[in-house]
């Protein structure tokens, strides 16, 4: 019998396909900050990391970080309300709930903003909870969001806490698993023994897929894959 209770799902590039919104709005802000544009394709491997780390890797000095963030905050909000849904995932969701698992949200994404994201999207009433990046900046790496979510399910009784929980041969937890499409959600689960099914929808290279520990390449393919890991009803 399959001992999976509870599913972690990344936000953008995961559930939503809000690629070209996010790099739009980076791309608008990197031009109002260095007077330099850029094609919006380079920003689109900013998708999903925290925006501290990625507008630090486009050069802003750690006393700009914030100018940044507030700028690009400015022009995503404008379209936020139109993130769309990549195909299938909200019937996922459906047939997820229906089988009886949790499910949660899990992204680097301020809370606030991904809350509002999922009840755009008409997919919050499919999360039991959503977890993200916090105002204070003290919850913003992704390991940080996942032990958030995994301490607030133990603490609601949704989930075991760690030092309970089944823990397979490989040393990987067996309730839980990490749906994502980046190596920040790979390598963020992975801190608390959580294997990681990357999308194939989403927009990773080879090198970050290959540490993955399965690929689902729709949400069908994702829907059975986590099925057998659930207890049979």
């Amino acid at each position: 019998m399959g001992k999976l209770q509870t599913v972690l799902f990344d936000l953008d590039g995961t559930v939503t396909d809000s690629a070209g919104i996010v790099a739009a709005a980076m791309q608008g802000m990197y031009l109002a900050q260095t007077g330099r544009e850029l094609p919006v394709e380079s920003f689109y491997k900013y998708l999903g990391p925290p925006l501290e780390w990625s507008f630090q890797d486009l050069g802003a000095k750690a006393e700009q970080v914030q100018t940044w963030i507030d700028e690009y905050r400015s022009r995503y909000l404008k379209k936020m309300p139109l993130t769309p849904l990549f195909p299938g995932i909200k019937e996922l969701l459906a047939q997820l709930q229906e089988l009886g698992l949790t499910l949660g949200v899990a992204t680097s994404k301020n809370t606030k903003y991904a809350i509002e994201v999922c009840e755009y999207t008409d997919v919050r009433q499919y999360f039991a909870e959503v977890f993200g990046a916090s105002e204070d900046g003290r919850i913003s790496a992704k390991d940080e969001v996942v032990g958030s979510a995994l301490a607030g399910f133990a603490a609601t009784g949704r989930l075991a806490p760690a030092a309970e929980a089944p823990i397979d041969a490989a040393g990987y937890r067996e309730d839980v698993v990490m749906i994502g499409d980046r190596i920040h959600d790979i390598l963020g689960a992975r801190k608390h023994q959580i294997r990681t099914i990357l999308v194939g929808w989403g927009k990773a290279p080879d090198t970050e897929r290959a540490q993955a520990w399965q690929i689902a390449q729709s949400p069908a393919e994702l829907f059975a894959m986590l099925r057998r890991l659930a207890p049979v009803k």
